[in-house]
């Protein structure tokens, strides 16, 4: 989610979904709930903040590393893959959209036939061989997404209940492996961060002859005031991956929660960085370029991009879109 929200709203709707996560029973809810007064969890954050700082919350915090103790509880399953198109020709370029989508389970969701249905129409227009999107935490969702777009490929990491990670990547283009890593914890994280499975949706498509890799990521949400801020370690811990482990060109995309300021300086050399300086996220009024596309390539790339034009009732976000070739 974007940092326009308030962190003690968003920490109450995860708790939530881990609450709904013992239950597992879509049909018992009917209408979407209302999240009480936020004041209540401010109250909350400011408590759990404080008490972070003690010996006890340090000394839990080692703990909780030397002991993988998150990793453990939130055990996930290998991303599925699910190619259903075969492409008989090259794609002589790649068309690319990356949204964040907002899409909530039970009881939580809310008009998401009506915001896929919108958000189909953009993907319609622009006709794109990429889709990354985040932010699809409804795994009934996923289904409905893949129904629509049911001429792509798309990979997903699975989970009971809700999408944990919160990313889909729809791809024209075969895909021929998918594998999702998940960034460092600590307990300083706040509790929406702690109890959604923010990573990076690792892919490898074959268009022709030659293989693409994709990086669909959704980056920790926090303002520059916050303290505690570990999203520009998380933006370099995937450049670093990108230029070492990746043997191919490669495509990231998605809700870096950083502005194009931050992401020109993390990235100085090597990454070809989106030219859309427009506002991306915010309610009612777009305020903060959040959403970016970057390329990587030994050859040199080209890309062109601008933020998706008119009105965006789907999400809080407006996609971003973007044509890329590699030399």
């Amino acid at each position: 989610m974007n940092i326009i929200f308030k962190n003690s709203t968003k920490a109450f709707i995860f708790a939530l979904l881990t609450t709904l996560s013992l239950i597992g029973n879509h049909s018992l809810y009917a209408k979407p709930i209302k999240p009480p007064d936020r004041k209540i969890f401010q109250k909350i954050d400011r408590w759990l903040d404080r008490w972070r700082k003690t010996n006890a919350g340090r000394a839990f915090n080692r703990f909780f590393f030397q002991t993988g103790l998150y990793h453990a509880f939130w055990w996930r399953r290998d991303p599925r893959v699910f190619n259903r198109v075969f492409a008989t020709s090259e794609l002589p370029e790649f068309k690319i959209i990356t949204a964040n989508l907002m899409l909530f389970p039970p009881p939580l969701a809310d008009s998401q036939a009506e915001k896929i249905r919108l958000f189909a129409e953009v993907v319609r227009r622009y006709n794109p061989d990429l889709i990354f999107v985040q932010e699809v935490w409804d795994n009934h969702s996923i289904i409905v997404l893949a129904d629509e777009f049911s001429d792509y490929n798309l990979t997903f990491s699975p989970a009971s209940v809700y999408n944990r990670s919160g990313l889909v990547l729809f791809s024209r283009p075969r895909i021929i492996s998918s594998d999702f890593i998940m960034y460092p914890v600590q307990i300083h994280h706040n509790l929406e961060e702690l109890l959604a499975q923010k990573g990076a949706l690792i892919v490898n498509i074959r268009n022709g002859m030659e293989v693409y890799s994709l990086i669909n990521t959704h980056l920790y949400s926090a303002p520059l005031t916050t303290r505690y801020r570990p999203n520009p370690r998380q933006f370099k811990f995937l450049l670093d991956y990108m230029k070492s482990k990746s043997k191919f060109n490669t495509i990231l995309a998605g809700d870096l929660n950083l502005r194009p300021e931050e992401v020109r300086k993390i990235a100085k050399t090597g990454f070809v960085i989106d030219s859309c300086q427009l506002p991306t996220a915010g309610t009612p009024k777009r305020t903060q370029k959040l959403d970016h596309i970057l390329l990587l390539s030994q050859y040199g790339a080209e890309l062109i991009s601008h933020r998706v034009s008119g009105k965006i009732d789907f999400s809080d976000h407006s996609p971003v879109f973007g044509i890329c070739n590699f030399k």
